[in-house]
């Protein structure tokens, strides 16, 4: 054993050299995210061309826009924004524009604290 964490290949000297960390890279420490509710996901109500108007990382409050569905086969129609359903952390950005009705669009995590993980 060289130190290394349970979690890391140095712990099992499957790689040699010292165990980058976070901290040893000039890192922040992680940010834990969880996404297992409803409210998380926000779904293409029909099909349409989605344009995302958040980043992954950003932070987002309820009734926020994080985009708007086109419609594609009505160019008459005016696009449906799409809203937050929750405050948090933009984890997930459907990169496909072209999308189906219930196709997941945008993903909205809440930060974890690692002692509520044990």
């Amino acid at each position: 054993w060289n130190g290394g964490t349970p979690y890391s290949a140095g712990f099992f000297d499957v790689i040699e050299g010292e165990v980058a960390t976070r901290a040893s890279l000039g890192l922040p420490e992680q940010t834990l995210l969880r996404a297992t509710e409803d409210v998380n996901f926000m779904v293409a109500p029909e099909s349409g061309y989605f344009e995302v108007f958040v980043d992954l990382g950003q932070r987002v409050e309820v009734d926020q826009p994080v985009g708007q569905l086109h419609f594609l086969e009505r160019p008459d129609r005016p696009p449906e924004v799409i809203l937050s359903k929750t405050s948090g952390i933009v984890c997930v950005v459907r990169s496909i524009a072209v999308s189906a009705q219930s196709d997941c669009l945008v993903w909205v995590a809440h930060e974890v604290d690692p002692s509520d993980l044990e």
